[in-house]
């Protein structure tokens, strides 16, 4: 189980998309806690999500981002890298694909 941090301002986007990552096995957060997050998803139109999911990366480096945003553009989201850029409202099949690629465990590594 994977933990899912959901940065936006939206509320219906925030339950959107919470509803969608615990369908899928996955624990969703709204705030940074003591643990570490796996994946970010993020408004980067809003200045305190934007803020939110960058310290989550800031913690942990190699964590992967998906932006979902209103549309409008933004200086800060190009930075982020994101592994997805998806427009409000939510897609739900584009998102859950976003989703499992981003939490799918890496292949195995064989000793040579």
């Amino acid at each position: 189980m994977a933990t899912v941090l959901i940065a936006d301002s939206d509320e219906r986007t925030r339950r959107v998309a919470g509803a969608l990552v615990e369908a899928l096995g996955h624990r969703v957060v709204y705030e940074l806690g003591r643990g570490h997050v796996d994946l970010v998803v993020v408004e980067p139109v809003c200045k305190e999500a934007l803020a939110l999911a960058t310290s989550a990366c800031n913690a942990r480096r190699s964590v992967p981002i998906i932006c979902v945003s209103s549309g409008r553009r933004t200086i800060a989201g190009p930075t982020l890298r994101p592994l997805a850029r998806l427009e409000k409202p939510l897609p739900v099949g584009p998102f859950v694909r976003a989703l499992t690629r981003a939490l799918k465990p890496p292949p195995p590594r064989f000793a040579a």
